[in-house]
């Protein structure tokens, strides 16, 4: 940001001000707290059911906000075999 502050993603915590937090802190606060870095598909409900999960895009600002990580049209509760 232009105040210096460092963040892995804007709606998460900051990982500290660059004038007083090296890069190589600020990464491995971002490691340790299993931040934004870790946020993906395969890990959250309900995408982690989906079998689509890694053909999908990060998880956006929307669905962070939302709190709705599925924003997809995919209904992961229908039958994958119909005859």
């Amino acid at each position: 940001m232009s105040n210096g502050n460092i963040y892995a993603n804007i709606n998460e915590k900051k990982l500290g001000n660059i004038k007083s937090t090296t890069l190589k802190e600020a990464i491995a606060k971002e490691i340790a707290q299993k931040g934004a870095w870790f946020r993906i598909r395969k890990n959250l409900i309900p995408c982690k059911s989906c079998i689509y999960n890694s053909y999908c895009p990060p998880v956006s600002n929307f669905e962070y906000v939302l709190h709705k990580n599925n924003l997809c049209n995919i209904d992961i509760n229908r039958e994958t075999h119909e005859n």
